[in-house]
């Protein structure tokens, strides 16, 4: 008798348990699968059907869907690193406000993406200031 009642009193917190949890569980679960865009298998999420975006979730930010600066700018530089026949330098003006997926990049983050990423490809860099922002020279080191 005393194992029936002990094993009906296990089985009564459990479920007063889950019916306690099982509310924010759920919503947890929507909240996640909402930022990741996914939804339950076979359907299409909340997210997708009403267009909403999430920052940071990829895909290009910028209105028109215009390439964006930063990603851009990286793939030149390494192109031209890999193309010996692209000449001596290349020069990429860069615009006083830079996005990137929608966020805004200090000044200094990008400097020292575009210098790391010279460094990467064994470029030197060197920055002037244009009215319109700055200007970023990347050459290959002397022979």
């Amino acid at each position: 008798m005393l194992l029936a009642t002990s094993f009906t009193r296990q089985v009564a917190f459990f479920l007063v348990g889950l019916i306690l949890i099982a509310p924010y569980a759920w919503r947890t679960w929507r909240r996640i699968a909402l930022q990741r865009d996914l939804g339950p298998p076979g359907q299409e999420s909340e997210a997708r059907e009403s267009g909403a975006t999430v920052p940071g979730a990829g895909g290009s930010a910028e209105p028109g869907g215009e390439a964006e600066f930063l990603p851009s700018a990286v793939e030149r530089v390494a192109a031209f690193a890999r193309d010996p026949e692209a000449g001596d330098r290349l020069d990429i003006d860069v615009p006083a406000v830079v996005t990137n997926r929608g966020i805004t990049v200090e000044p200094a983050v990008l400097e020292q993406l575009l210098a790391d990423t010279a460094r990467q490809h064994h470029l030197r860099v060197d920055w002037s200031a244009t009215a319109g922002g700055g200007r970023a020279t990347f050459r290959r080191p002397p022979d």
